[in-house]
């Protein structure tokens, strides 16, 4: 479908090949974002950006393995895409799970060790990896899920989530 409008996209920018980004997108006034996708597209080729697509996925993948391993961790969704969802279960210590959980967010944060995303499923805070960089190793994951469960102890012991 293709509409011309004075004010956007007038037939004569056609004629003298105007690039005209209007009927490239529904949002007509907002970026083209597409643009970094195709060009990083056209840079890698379909083989290399499917690989890094499918690694992606593998990494969530075994991260969801890494979480499930760890009985202080309930995972809450993990093995499709690139997400894991999960959450740092206190051991009996009367702590709120969700004070915890965005406690271990904060702190990591705050310690310069990791950006961990977070998100809530059934009113419950959880936290969330997203995996969008091919180059992270398995050993990156079971260090980083090493480091929350330490500090989801380290709060435990502390009897207070700050």
């Amino acid at each position: 479908m293709e509409l011309h409008a004075d004010y956007l996209n007038p037939e004569t920018h056609d004629e003298q090949g105007i690039p005209n980004l209007v009927t490239s997108s529904l949002q007509t006034t907002r970026r083209f974002d597409v643009l970094k996708l195709w060009f990083s597209f056209q840079l890698l080729g379909r083989e290399k950006w499917g690989a890094m697509i499918d690694r992606t996925i593998e990494l969530a993948s075994f991260a969801a393995q890494v979480v499930s391993r760890d009985s202080s961790l309930d995972l809450v969704h993990g093995g499709s895409l690139s997400t894991v969802v999960f959450r740092y279960v206190p051991a009996g210590s009367g702590l709120d799970e969700n004070e915890v959980n965005a406690a271990i967010r904060q702190r990591l944060f705050d310690r310069g060790i990791a950006v961990i995303g977070h998100t809530r499923v059934r009113g419950m805070q959880c936290l969330k990896f997203t995996f969008m960089n091919p180059s992270v190793s398995e050993g990156q994951i079971e260090e980083l899920v090493g480091i929350v469960v330490e500090c989801g102890r380290q709060l435990e012991q502390e009897g207070a989530p700050a």
